[in-house]
């Protein structure tokens, strides 16, 4: 079975399980209504991984919506992403008003399968924006081979550059005004706690980490202040109207009809939204934390153990008081996490060490001497 990876990223375990809980082909047809997904994952210490079948059948699939209704299709699956992505805020912002201190142990399970649910639907975006941006690809360079050949790279780039801010595009623009007003001698102490309080949920990825310091803010601006700060404020602002303008060009160089450009427009929309999603899955999960601090204290862990559990385990710990001490320790020095279907499994120890030595043995190029 060959494995394709894709990028090592630091999740916790229960993190993996939320976000991957939706991709699978079932909950895809149910969600979407569309008949492709990615039944196995993997995240090996951190290495995350699909099956490159799955992707090649995703791909094909998706190919064959898009010819069959154009970009149409793919705007659908925006769509209904965002009504989940509104219903997963609905949620995590409920629960960040809310005390968990006092609650019963069937309540506090019912909130957290409530928003593992708004999750799963949400989940179903994991990797599907990957696979619309290979079509892209795709169909893009073909209509510039077809009349700009010597431009494919260039072309492509611009066609595929999406004008609308990320999150973390407008963290350094806070960040940028933050430092030009202490480097002309004002106080900026009221501006890093809302910097903190609305970007702070950037800096824990994955549920683990926690949000930065007033310290660290000031070491970052510090670290800035060598820099041209307002030049470099002014090619943020003038990005947005660039990126327009080339995109405009190269349509009317191109010779783009109206088809091809609601295809380059839905494009643009996926490059922004595969950062997005993942910026939802970090952020919504950030304002979850009243919920999973009770959980936490209801069954003595801490906030950072509780990461290294399944939600069922944190139901059995809640429920049957099971202890997940020596689980946790386990987990907490290394592990794989596997998903086949709706089953999930954790590999620690010797079995994670068996696992790698059998299916992620390097393959040596024996032409190489040193």
């Amino acid at each position: 079975m060959d494995w394709k990876f894709l990028v090592e990223r630091k999740l916790s375990l229960l993190f993996d399980e939320f976000i991957t809980q939706g991709q699978i082909k079932k909950v895809m047809k149910e969600k979407l209504d569309a008949n492709f997904g990615f039944d196995n994952y993997r995240a090996i210490e951190w290495k995350v991984a699909y099956i490159l079948k799955e992707i090649e059948e995703a791909n094909r699939i998706v190919k064959e919506f898009y010819l069959k209704q154009g970009a149409g299709f793919l705007k659908s699956l925006i769509d209904k992403w965002e009504l989940f992505i509104n219903e997963l805020e609905k949620i995590s912002l409920g629960i960040s008003k809310k005390d968990y201190s006092n609650i019963s142990k069937e309540k506090l399970i019912d909130e957290l399968n409530k928003l593992k649910r708004a999750y799963k639907n949400i989940s179903t975006a994991l990797y599907a924006p990957i696979v619309i941006e290979d079509l892209s690809d795709e169909v893009i360079k073909e209509r510039i081979r077809l009349y700009k050949p010597g431009k494919v790279g260039e072309y492509f780039n611009i066609l595929t550059t999406s004008e609308k801010e990320n999150e973390g595009t407008k963290e350094l623009r806070s960040m940028l005004k933050m430092a030009i007003k202490l480097k002309k001698g004002r106080d900026i102490v009221t501006d890093v706690k809302k910097h903190i309080k609305e970007f702070g949920w950037i800096n824990t990825r994955g549920f683990f980490g926690d949000v930065w310091s007033e310290e660290e803010i000031f070491e970052r601006i510090n670290s800035m202040l060598k820099e041209n700060l307002i030049n470099r404020l002014n090619e943020l602002d003038k990005y947005a109207e660039k990126v327009k303008k080339d995109t405009k060009e190269v349509l009317s160089e191109i010779k783009a009809d109206k088809g091809f450009r609601d295809f380059i427009d839905i494009t643009k929309k996926y490059v922004y939204f595969r950062t997005h999603r993942m910026d939802v899955f970090v952020k919504y999960g950030f304002l979850a934390r009243p919920l999973f601090k009770g959980i936490a204290r209801r069954i003595n862990l801490d906030l950072e153990e509780l990461w290294y559990l399944f939600s069922n385990e944190i139901e059995q710990a809640i429920i049957d008081k099971k202890d997940f001490s020596k689980v946790i320790e386990a987990r907490r020095k290394g592990f794989g996490f596997i998903r086949s279907q709706e089953k999930v499994v954790a590999l620690t120890g010797k079995e994670l060490e068996k696992y790698k030595e059998e299916h992620m043995k390097e393959q040596i190029n024996k032409d190489i001497t040193e």
